[in-house]
């Protein structure tokens, strides 16, 4: 995928912080300054604003990828790999997997290639896995919040999938001491008994019974009633 240069005769925007625009006004301005290079220190601090208040905003952080792409002599590798991270933290969204179409193969550094195992991880339900990659790079402390939203992540995939689970699988699952546990289990609507952590019932961790309908002809029910009678 290779990079195109936009014509420089974009509007000038003023610099207020886009973090103290009204979410309107901040979005018509995304909208209608959608490649101009101008944007991209607002846009840089603005996620360095969202990494200090765990805050998130799609829309500025793709709008910031896209510059990057079209505008490759001003990437900041720092940056882009903040992107991905925050956009790795709003699974079960699909941000992280949007982001990185706008992310040439060939930018991939050690960090990007890092974020891309550990969402694969993550995807596919291999917990274990994830944190004992996750505790290997640590350019993941840079982001605040990351691995307490992951562990939300991971609970909500529990809680849908399961109806209970011994408290020493949950403990590997979300990387947790004992202490931690009571805790986290304490703090939601998690009920124990013994060594089993019992979730709410929903109706993703329920079985149904499905019931299926099919039409009977005339001529089916007569065959029918006709060898039932033999």
């Amino acid at each position: 995928r290779g990079f195109q240069h936009m014509p420089q005769d974009t509007p000038q925007v003023d610099s207020a912080p886009l973090s103290s625009l009204r979410p309107e006004d901040l979005s018509d301005l995304l909208t209608n300054n959608y490649y101009n290079i101008d944007l991209l220190p607002r846009l840089e601090s603005f996620l360095q604003h969202q990494i200090s208040t765990n805050s998130y905003n799609f829309d500025a952080n793709m709008t910031l990828l896209k510059l990057y792409q079209f505008y490759p002599d001003r990437l900041n590798y720092d940056t882009l790999v903040h992107v991905l991270v925050k956009a790795l933290m709003n699974l079960p969204s699909t941000d992280f997997l949007l982001s990185m179409y706008l992310v040439n193969s060939s930018l991939w550094d050690d960090r990007v290639r890092s974020l891309v195992d550990l969402a694969h991880l993550l995807e596919t339900a291999q917990f274990k896995k994830f944190w004992e990659k996750a505790q290997t790079s640590q350019f993941l402390e840079s982001v605040p919040g990351f691995y307490t939203a992951l562990r939300e992540y991971i609970a909500g995939c529990l809680t849908m999938t399961y109806q209970s689970v011994s408290k020493d699988i949950l403990s590997t699952i979300l990387n947790f001491g004992e202490e931690e546990l009571d805790k986290f289990i304490a703090s939601r609507d998690w009920k124990t008994n013994g060594n089993s952590v019992v979730f709410p019932l929903t109706d993703q961790n329920q079985a149904k019974v499905k019931k299926v309908t099919e039409p009977i002809s005339l001529d089916q029910l007569g065959k029918f009633l006709a060898s039932v009678q033999r």
